[in-house]
């Protein structure tokens, strides 16, 4: 019986794209027929085939949309670094235990004894003065001061191994080298992260301009996602100098991946959290840098603010209450109530109800007698560029921010903002 299926469905349908010659109705049918016997393995395995007949165009569609021509030498040149660069990247994330809380008291190789100073020529015989290896002297200014101050005695080792990693095609050999610089020189992740992050921001501008093109590839190979995870990493913030900078470089990207993009930010859109236990790879809204890529996410996009949540709303003001009265707070809210100089109203009303419910410590405007004082006294004594944590900046942003909400013909908003 199994045999007059086989050669009923494979034998018999040639080349067609539906292997029973039936445009799938034949297969359909036999499937069906196997769902009601008696055989509870048989009838399992051919609902799953069942399944996943009905399912596989709809994948197919969804897969079609990531597929990108690369059209050029540096588009393919791209993708291969980016490939490489996330390979390293994920795999760094996945094992952070291993080189963020690396010991940078002690060394692992008689760091007491006389050891010749790394130098360029080093970096140079093992091909890594390259644009796969270490094209700034910045990068490879931080490697060298890592290996002379905490791996001096396996100088020839961590540089050979990465050449194994960063210039060699074989990609088990890469994964080896990675595993052994983790194993043996963790802090070198530090300045290869910096620096895969630092290549990942820039390939998302052209000329200053977002490159939409290179945009694109990021997402079809789900960069933002790697780098989610990486900003899930937990470290030491009182003694890891380091990380901090990782974290505003990896924010830093982010606004870039979908600046001028709508699909972009739609990305990064499904990703936002306000709950305290977020998992891991969301975009937690608690710092101001955090607050910084949402109005990246959030500007010039219609579609999202008009269909911003109170709640999140509601947090934004809450953390300008609780934490810290800081302009960007107030950029991310003016970026939901007005889109290239045309109000929404519904996030005009949800705005300023937000605001206009707080305490007096979220509405400074200084004015009364005694404040407007004082806010004469800052506008005199403003630096020329005003930080976004500064008093006056805040004060200058809640004012513009009241005006985004009462602009256009919003009456109840005028009375909340009055």
């Amino acid at each position: 019986m199994a045999h007059e299926l086989y050669e009923a469905i494979y034998q018999s349908s040639g080349h067609e794209l539906h292997l029973d010659g039936g445009d799938g109705q034949l297969l359909l049918a036999i499937l069906m027929q196997m769902t009601m016997s008696d055989y509870p393995p048989l009838t399992s395995i051919a609902l799953k085939v069942l399944f996943r007949h009905f399912t596989q165009y709809q994948e197919l569609l969804e897969d079609l949309k990531q597929v990108q021509l690369l059209v050029s030498s540096d588009d393919v040149e791209n993708y291969r670094q980016v490939d490489r660069d996330l390979f390293i990247l994920k795999n760094l994330t996945e094992k952070s235990e291993l080189w963020v809380h690396g010991d940078r008291h002690h060394s692992m190789d008689g760091k007491d004894q006389e050891h010749d100073k790394t130098t360029r020529m080093d970096f140079e015989e093992h091909s890594l003065v390259a644009p796969k290896g270490f094209a700034s002297d910045e990068i490879m200014k931080a490697v060298v001061e890592i290996i002379d101050e905490h791996y001096p005695g396996s100088r020839k080792d961590c540089l050979r191994l990465l050449n194994q990693l960063l210039i060699n095609e074989d990609r088990n050999l890469a994964a080896i080298a990675l595993q052994e610089l983790s194993d043996r020189t963790p802090l070198i992740a530090y300045p290869l992260i910096r620096q895969i992050l630092v290549r990942l921001k820039k390939l998302c501008y052209k000329k200053d301009r977002p490159d939409l093109m290179n945009q694109q590839l990021l997402k079809n190979m789900r960069v933002y996602e790697v780098v989610l995870e990486f900003l899930s990493i937990p470290y030491d913030k009182k003694n890891d100098f380091e990380m901090p900078r990782l974290i505003t470089l990896s924010h830093e990207f982010l606004r870039s991946f979908c600046k001028g993009n709508k699909e972009n930010q739609s990305r990064l859109h499904k990703f936002i959290s306000i709950e305290k236990d977020a998992k891991e790879g969301t975009l937690r809204v608690e710092t101001v840098e955090e607050a910084a890529t949402l109005v990246a996410i959030f500007r010039n996009n219609r579609e999202l603010a008009s269909n911003v949540s109170e709640d999140l709303i509601a947090h934004i003001v809450n953390l300008i209450e609780h934490k810290s009265r800081n302009a960007v707070f107030l950029e991310l809210l003016q970026s939901l109530v007005c889109i290239y100089d045309k109000e929404i109203e519904t996030s005009q009303d949800k705005v300023a109800t937000e605001i206009c419910s707080a305490s007096d410590e979220v509405r400074a405007l200084y004015v009364d007698n005694a404040s407007f004082e004082q806010l004469e006294q800052m506008m005199q004594q403003a630096p020329p560029y005003l930080d976004n944590s500064h008093p006056l900046k805040y004060h200058i942003e809640l004012v513009r921010l009241f005006a985004l909400c009462t602009r256009g013909k919003n009456g109840s908003t005028e009375l909340k903002c009055a």
